[in-house]
């Protein structure tokens, strides 16, 4: 399946087998806990790639649980803020245009590390090969396809040859250079390079759209930061079980901790592979939705939790409909007569429904806030 003129994503786990530790398989020696990989070169599947549990590996799980009914974003009141209103749209921004310089931040990965990933793959890769090559006698449905099937156009003595190539070859990196010739030879374009994985990480945490909200309406600090020092509004967006505030796909609560996540590549990733017409190689990296990913986006060191934020993403930064329904608006402690009359104005000429508005004031302890509904 190649495409004309634009690029497909399609899931490399068409094909696994799970190998016991330090195993031969037909000849050719797997580390321990590794996952066969089919690279799908010949036939093609759209499955969904689905988590798999490793006993040797280590998953993440995010608590996503709404136990309130809004998401805040807290905005000073300027052009852009009324755009929000008068357009429906929202700007999500880079990781690098927010204030936290740790945003996002790829961890350091040791050179040794890197290169134990990229013979990972290459054994991956290699493996997914040979499970496709008709060389088994049909006794053991680990040991590849049943001899005589089609290859590639190819005899059952031609593959006896290459496999024998394969087996004989000292390491796995020239096991991986044979594949990849024998493919090029027969017009496709080999194999995805093993190194492309880690280098996608970067451009993908660079790249991520972020629209930063708050669960708690009444934050001194947030007022104070993010709201025009009290003078801007706290925006409600409404949380409805068909919006993307609601769906952790596109949502999901901060978690804060005082280290930042580190990425381990020998733990794998949720990937994907890249197809392109003509001469060009596939290009394998990893998905949004990878854990290790996941973590890195959603976490922040626990010199931010008081923002209790949440996160509405997208694989792009750019603009977007906005992720729910307003269904709230909170003015600030000094957001002026004329500031609250020209939002509620906008409000009402752009929205068919009604939209609370609410004016926060200060606690009878003197010290906290209050949201309480506004004298319009």
């Amino acid at each position: 399946m190649l495409c004309r003129g634009y690029r497909t994503s399609i899931n490399l786990i068409d094909f696994e087998v799970y190998l016991r530790p330090n195993k031969t398989f037909n000849g050719i020696f797997v580390s321990a806990g590794s996952f066969v990989h089919h690279y799908a070169i010949a036939s093609f599947s759209h499955k969904q790639a689905t988590t798999h549990k490793n006993p040797l590996t280590r998953r993440y799980i995010f608590s996503d649980k709404f136990t309130f009914h809004m998401l805040y974003k807290y905005r000073s009141i300027n052009d852009r803020t009324t755009e929000i209103f008068r357009t429906k749209k929202v700007w999500l921004a880079k990781p690098s245009s927010l204030n936290d310089p740790l945003e996002c931040r790829i961890p350091k990965i040791s050179k040794q590390d890197i290169h134990a990933h990229a013979e990972q793959k290459m054994s991956y890769q290699v493996m997914g090969f040979i499970s496709r090559m008709p060389i088994s006698d049909g006794k053991n449905p680990l040991i590849g396809r049943k001899k005589g099937e089609e290859f590639y156009g190819k005899s059952d003595r031609e593959v006896r040859i290459l496999f024998k190539r394969i087996s004989k070859a000292r390491d796995i990196q020239k096991k991986y250079r044979i594949i990849n010739n024998f493919l090029k030879s027969i017009g496709l374009q080999g194999m995805s390079d093993p190194y492309d994985q880690l280098n996608s990480i970067k451009s993908k945490l660079e790249n991520v759209g972020i629209f930063s909200l708050s669960e708690d309406p009444a934050n001194m600090l947030m007022w104070s930061h993010y709201a025009q020092n009290h003078e801007g509004i706290a925006i409600g967006f409404d949380h409805n079980s068909d919006s993307k505030i609601s769906d952790n796909k596109f949502c999901r609560k901060v978690a804060y901790q005082d280290d930042l996540p580190k990425i381990d590549p020998l733990i794998g990733f949720s990937n994907s592979v890249a197809f392109f017409a003509g001469n060009q190689r596939p290009q394998n990296y990893v998905n949004i939705d990878d854990p290790q990913i996941q973590r890195i986006l959603f976490t922040k060191t626990s010199s931010w939790d008081y923002e209790k934020e949440w996160r509405y993403f997208e694989e792009t930064y750019g603009s977007y409909d906005i992720p729910s329904d307003i269904s709230e608006v909170i003015f600030g402690l000094k957001c002026s007569d004329m500031d609250q009359k020209s939002i509620i104005d906008v409000c009402n000429n752009n929205f068919p429904h009604k939209i609370n508005f609410k004016k926060v004031e200060i606690g009878n302890d003197g010290r906290t806030l209050l949201c309480k509904p506004a004298k319009i």
